[in-house]
């Protein structure tokens, strides 16, 4: 993407992305966490929350109940948390400025593989998302691996 924009009206906010320009939040500059604390902060589908999907994750991290997944990106790229992720399928019209955005703002937008975007494809659909910041991406790496492995003893 070269230009990203998520607008979240509730709260009067308006992230915007230009490729190489940076990423901002009502025209002030915004970065992702440079940073880590002793918990890692998680934004999470409130469904997934409910279903008990994030459970596993109540030692190591605090896990916020959040919309949409480019809101969720919007706030990483803002440092107002130090991951999201999901390891279903994403449309790629879902995920593309918000991508930017983390990118923009020192971040890490990947697939959960870390494999990057490639965008516009014939197939709109990716695999997975994740989108951090660099120092975490480490700890947020291993809990996606953690979280990957209880799906799969669980079906």
């Amino acid at each position: 993407s070269k230009v990203g924009l998520v607008l979240n009206p509730m709260k009067n906010e308006l992230y915007t992305a230009i490729k190489g320009e940076g990423a901002f939040l009502n025209n002030e500059l915004i970065h992702v966490k440079s940073a880590l604390e002793n918990k890692l902060t998680f934004l999470a589908s409130r469904s997934e929350i409910k279903r008990g999907e994030w459970d596993i994750y109540e030692e190591e991290a605090e896990v916020i109940p959040t919309g949409s997944i480019a809101y969720k990106l919007a706030m990483v790229a803002a440092g107002k948390a130090d991951a999201t992720f999901s390891l279903g399928p994403k449309n790629e019209w879902d995920i593309a400025s918000g991508c930017l955005l983390v990118e923009e703002a020192g971040g890490i937008a990947t697939d959960t593989y870390g494999q990057s975007f490639i965008f516009n494809q014939k197939n709109t659909l990716v695999n997975s998302i994740v989108g951090t910041s660099k120092v975490a991406s480490k700890k947020v790496f291993e809990l996606i691996n953690k979280k990957r492995k209880y799906y799969v003893r669980k079906q």
